[in-house]
């Protein structure tokens, strides 16, 4: 039997080749072949050529190996370096014992700055704020609203939530 051609009325399967698009593909991928060949005989000339990196012996079984083995005689092989004279071996510094501190997380409504003892630490909510443990004197204030003061007293490692700290307005 013949091949069907375009011209066969009975070949309903026959698609005419696009000739511009699958040339250009087939060429791009006959060129991407040829580079990563080139690519990969580069790489293996390049790691065939190279010279091997040089083998020293550092102490240990290396030093111990027979003149013949190591490339030589024995009065080519240098001896063994002398160990360095070591440092005097200090203990680590100690540790300084865990700070007394604790941690703050406050929150009012409206916001508010906030002062811990005195001291400005910014607005509210303020989320895990180092103090030392012991009482603290937490002032609250938002222009129109009347300064809120919070006593607390913060245990060493302890997070301390002070929450639900409503200001209330001033005026009428």
């Amino acid at each position: 039997m013949v091949n069907p051609g375009p011209d066969d009325p009975n070949d309903d399967d026959y698609l005419p080749p696009m000739p511009g698009r699958r040339r250009r593909w087939a060429r791009a991928v006959r060129v991407a072949v040829v580079l990563m060949l080139l690519g990969g005989l580069t790489w293996v000339a390049v790691a065939m050529l190279a010279p091997p990196a040089p083998v020293r012996p550092v102490g240990g079984r290396g030093a111990e190996l027979p003149a013949a083995l190591v490339g030589g005689t024995a009065a080519e092989v240098p001896p063994p370096p002398a160990p360095a004279p070591s440092a005097p071996v200090r203990a680590p510094a100690p540790t300084p014992p865990p700070a007394r501190q604790g941690f703050l997380t406050v929150n009012a409504t409206p916001w508010a700055e906030l002062s811990v003892d005195g001291r400005l630490v910014g607005t509210t909510p303020i989320a895990e704020l180092p103090v030392p443990a012991g009482r603290h004197t937490l002032r609250f204030v938002h222009e129109g609203f009347e300064p809120e003061v919070r006593v607390v007293i913060v245990s060493p490692g302890q997070t301390l939530r002070v929450t639900g700290i409503t200001l209330r307005p001033v005026g009428p």
